[in-house]
């Protein structure tokens, strides 16, 4: 018999086995071969899938005839088959593939189709619960989508309750990955239940064009994690092992994550005493998870860590503590920028001196990965410190990642953690938009990169750190994009003879407007931001555009002038 699928689909087969197993998952190993036309040899485990069933999925990237060989250790002759799939070439479903990690290359992420990638994304720890629990998923993310998001944060939530968090009020029966109860695990079998749950979240996933992040180990600091009796190694393998063969053919996997905040797993907390000791030894354990998902993942998905918020605890920056051939290709980094007053909320100050230190690098791509959960007093979920964490810490941390270089997982309290209110939204969120349209419909994201030397120095080292000027540009600096944290002057490096246009986009409005020089010189021009506050009462933010001869977007329609031309020059533009 021959099976029929197109390139980048995935086909499922399903073997029933002869006898009848007490420990399925423990006791049986199932695996299929699958031979393809340009010479591919992939392997690929089976998954018990309950009623004696075993199911192997498989995503062919070539078009022609394919061959698997099916084999089980004990023997089992239900689950010892060979057969043929002929596979098509791809529709439109099939063009992009899988997303890939090119460190070093741009923003890093690209899908098989050659399509890159510039990751928006949120936190939704316990989507899968949510589903299993009966939740209507498919609203969520159609919103998320709406408003910009191609990528959710979702864990194997190990615990019916996390401590010091608001109960949601939908969780109606432990959502667990493992048979028993969260009271009485049974480590060696999954909850089949579950599992299908989160099937439907990433078949849904597919449906919308959003990745998922599936962090596979969660809080170091929940059970099982911190049952080092009764969690043995070989159950840790068997979870992974389980995961990766069920999950790993969906095209929104975008990302595996080891585990969540995977530098507490030593002992809790960094301390001042032990701190590089346990530094080692969690980075040693975040590169044996990879190492586990690599051993097993036919598709080769980028695999990245998390870590919790790094600051002076840590002995090293974050994309130095790994061996380059650990797996590990990609960085979600932790920090909440500054928490020790309003004005640092309100700028998220620091965040791109702390992306610099412990992210930017060739070897990995880098991920914001929670910044700060933006504050609803009628949720009161999150702990002290993180009230007051509002729309503009939202907006500015999000553009400080972006304008550094690297991807943004925003992350909302009101969808995050044991909260999953949609419709509860934080006013924040809808900046997240805006930015979105800006890197994808007014400039092409992918042509930019971080460029610290077009401001003018003499005139940045007047302001306050947090209200410096963060810029990108184009290969050969032709088009130029500035972030003023706080709006004021800029001077941008520009030589006379490629005087650019020059727009000035609202992060608040996601307006487009029509900007003019206060003054120049050879190398230099002077901009002024529009006048006018943030929700705080600080200086508002803006975002400079410069194209050599180019408007932005499609044609430029709609763009109005906003600011008049001053005519006397600067004395900031003559400094060379």
């Amino acid at each position: 018999m021959i099976e029929y699928c197109d390139v980048f689909h995935r086909l499922e087969l399903h073997f029933k086995s002869a006898g009848t197993y007490r420990h399925p998952f423990i006791e049986v190993t199932a695996l299929a071969e699958f031979h393809g036309p340009d010479g591919a040899h992939i392997t690929q485990s089976a998954f018990f899938d309950g009623d004696d069933t075993w199911t192997v999925r498989f995503v062919p990237h070539a078009a022609g005839l394919w061959h698997y060989r099916m084999s089980s250790f004990p023997e089992d002759g239900g689950l010892c088959a060979s057969g043929d799939i002929l596979v098509e070439e791809c529709d439109a479903f099939g063009k992009q593939g899988f997303l890939r990690a090119f460190p070093g290359e741009g923003w890093g992420l690209r899908f098989d189709g050659g399509e890159d990638l510039l990751v928006i994304g949120d936190t939704m720890y316990n989507l899968f619960g949510a589903a299993y629990c009966g939740v209507d998923v498919r609203k969520i993310l159609d919103k998320r989508k709406a408003q910009g998001h191609n990528l959710i944060r979702v864990k194997f939530n190990p615990t019916p309750f996390q401590f010091g968090f608001k109960t949601a009020p939908w969780y109606n029966r432990p959502a667990y990955p493992w048979a028993g109860t969260p009271e009485m695990p049974d480590y060696a079998a999954f909850n089949l239940e579950y599992f299908r749950a989160v099937d439907i979240v990433l078949e849904l996933c597919e449906e919308f064009g959003i990745g998922v992040e599936l962090i596979v180990m969660p809080f170091s600091y929940e059970l099982p994690m911190t049952d080092r009796v009764h969690f043995l190694p070989e159950h840790q393998e068997l979870y992974v092992r389980y995961i990766v063969s069920r999950c790993a053919a969906y095209k929104s996997l975008y990302f595996w994550d080891v585990a969540n905040e995977y530098n507490q797993y030593a002992l809790g907390l960094i301390d001042f005493f032990n701190g590089p000791l346990e530094e080692l030894v969690c980075a040693r354990y975040a590169e044996r998870i990879a190492g586990l998902i690599r051993r097993d993942d036919a598709y080769r998905h980028p695999v990245g860590v998390h870590d919790t918020a790094s600051g002076s605890a840590a002995v090293k920056p974050l994309k130095e503590r790994f061996n380059p051939r650990s797996g590990i290709d990609v960085l979600f980094f932790q920090s909440w920028g500054s928490l020790s007053d309003r004005r640092g909320k309100a700028f998220c100050s620091g965040l791109d001196q702390a992306i610099r230190t412990h992210v930017w690098s060739d070897r990995y791509v880098g991920i914001l990965a929670e910044y700060g959960y933006e504050h609803k007093a009628d949720l009161a979920s999150w702990p002290d410190f993180a009230k007051g964490l509002g729309p503009a810490h939202t907006r500015r941390g999000a553009w400080r990642a972006l304008m550094s270089g690297v991807h943004v997982l925003c992350g909302y309290e009101n969808t995050s953690v044991t909260v999953l209110e949609a419709e509860n939204d934080v006013p924040g969120v809808k900046y997240i938009r805006h930015m979105r349209d800006f890197f994808n419909s007014v400039v092409d994201f992918s042509a930019y990169r971080p460029n610290d030397g077009l401001a003018l120095d003499k005139l940045e080292q007047e302001k306050p750190e947090d209200e410096r000027t963060l810029c990108l540009a184009d290969a050969d600096a032709s088009s130029v994009v500035a972030y003023l944290p706080a709006g004021g002057r800029v001077g941008m490096r520009y030589a006379r003879e490629a005087i650019p246009d020059a727009f000035w986009f609202d992060p608040i409005s996601g307006a487009l407007a029509k900007a003019e020089a206060s003054g120049r010189t050879d190398d230099c021009i002077l901009f002024a931001a529009p006048p006018g506050t943030d929700e705080d009462g600080y200086g508002k933010d803006w975002t400079l555009l410069l194209n050599k001869g180019l408007a932005p977007g499609a044609d430029g329609r709609g763009v109005e002038r906003i600011s008049k031309p001053i005519e006397t020059g600067d004395e900031l533009c003559k400094e060379k």
